[in-house]
């Protein structure tokens, strides 16, 4: 075990013992809801659908990747609201829950 190895065994006992979770790719792809060509795709640098922002991987072994579920689902978040304040290119306002002169509350 070399000592890459042991920060890498450190970095996931703090992790798990922060009660977090870590999926692997099949199970990442359930939760977003997206094909295993785009999460791929997410993660490679040229690609039409690379995101810089993805969360990085965890490596449990040489072989074995895994994702935090915790940053997976704070990035879901953040993309959701890019694309609700994002059409075609140009920024859009949010909704907003406001008030027209009678008072009456609309969207």
């Amino acid at each position: 075990m070399n000592i890459e190895s042991i920060e890498v065994s450190e970095k996931i006992v703090e992790a798990c013992e922060s009660e977090s979770i870590f999926l692997r790719a099949k199970s990442v792809c359930e939760m977003l809801g997206i094909s295993r060509s785009t999460f791929y795709a997410l993660q490679q640098v040229g690609s039409k659908q690379y995101d810089e922002t993805f969360p990085e991987a965890y490596l449990f072994s040489s072989v074995i990747k895994t994702w935090s579920r915790k940053e997976l689902l704070e990035w879901a978040r953040s993309r959701r609201v890019k694309r609700r304040l994002l059409k075609n290119g140009a920024a859009i306002q949010p909704r907003c829950n406001t008030q027209n002169k009678q008072g009456v509350g609309h969207v």
